[in-house]
């Protein structure tokens, strides 16, 4: 997942240096945060030092090979949630040739439709690789993709708001950003570098050294609720929405899948059927849960009777399907897991 990162700091590096003339700190930070808002680059690099330029460049080639991972759709698709970036300078502070310039933005936050993407490709990944289908990287990619656009459709766009401290230096009479700052890159990547380090320490979580088999066995440990809840979301999103709900209730307008394809609805009714049962047991875990999860238990006690109701539609031969309310709960159950 460093392909993005990799993206926004080479970018800048590559285009052609040319000096802005920015006889105040404000008005240089006024065009970077417009500059992000096109998602140009070229114009982005023209507000930052020329020091920093050189300090965060990487090989053209290592951008070369990464950037073939994820695809050009990807970033128009972070084009287009850059354009809904607002900003506002709040205050400006200059000592010498030193400025710092503090900016609140607010900008579509496509961590919870990532992490979504990601946890349901990576599921799907490893039911094929238990059945010995291989997948080609072209595969691959179209995979995500479809999975992305899917959620995008299925999850409401949703906005954060973060205050920035930009620092920046004269150079040259002209005030250059010193330094593109970890929260300035997620917010043009739309939350993207937050959402896969969050991703990453989640599954660092699980790591550890490998037993030891001559060792006397330990008691099990108690599965990290977090990990469960995590799980139980995919499950949701994946199981019984994208490979259930969604597809019956396509199904039963167009006599298609939700992407138009040709679907056998009673091998979906049947997987649907497996996918409860263990619904089942994620009622007893969420019902166990202590205090500190009394939210989610409150949304659970919402969203648990409704993805019965459906399934008891379906399985009575319902000739249409609501599922109004359930996405409703489901992205509230969503986003409390997210924000965890």
């Amino acid at each position: 997942m460093k392909t993005v990162r990799t993206f926004l700091i080479v970018a800048l590096v590559l285009v052609t240096l040319v000096s802005c003339s920015s006889a105040k700190p404000d008005s240089t930070v006024e065009q970077l945060f417009t500059a992000i808002q096109k998602f140009d680059f070229e114009a982005i690099s023209y507000t930052i030092a020329p020091s920093a330029r050189v300090a965060a460049g990487v090989s053209i080639s290592d951008f070369q090979n990464q950037s073939n991972e994820l695809p050009a759709e990807f970033f128009d698709y972070l084009k287009k949630n850059a354009s809904k970036m607002t900003f506002k300078l709040t205050d400006s502070q200059t000592t010498d040739d030193k400025a710092i310039v503090t900016v609140s933005t607010k900008y579509v936050d496509a961590g919870p439709i990532i992490k979504a993407s990601i946890g349901e490709f990576f599921a799907k990944a490893m039911g094929l690789a238990f059945s010995s289908t291989e997948m080609t990287e072209e595969q691959s990619t179209q995979m995500f993709m479809s999975i992305m656009n899917e959620q995008i459709d299925t999850l409401d766009e949703e906005f954060a708001e973060r205050t920035i401290q930009i620092e920046l230096e004269k150079v040259d009479k002209t005030w250059y950003v010193s330094a593109l700052s970890d929260d300035l890159l997620d917010v043009i990547a739309s939350g993207f570098l937050s959402a896969a380090a969050d991703i990453s320490n989640f599954s660092a979580e699980g790591e550890g050294e490998a037993a030891d088999p001559n060792a006397t066995p330990a008691p099990t440990p108690t599965p990290d609720p977090k990990r469960v809840l995590f799980e139980i979301n995919n499950f949701i999103i994946s199981d019984l929405w994208n490979d259930g709900f969604i597809v019956v209730d396509s199904f039963l307008k167009t006599g298609k899948g939700p992407t138009g394809a040709s679907v056998d609805i009673e091998f979906t009714k049947s997987q649907l059927a497996l996918a409860m049962t263990k619904k089942a047991e994620y009622d007893i875990y969420i019902s166990g849960l202590d205090s500190s999860f009394n939210n989610i238990k409150d949304v659970w006690e919402k969203l648990s009777p409704e993805i019965d109701s459906l399934y008891q539609q379906i399985q009575s031969g319902a000739l249409t399907l609501d599922t109004g309310i359930f996405v409703q709960y489901r992205d509230a159950f969503s986003k409390l897991i997210y924000d965890l």
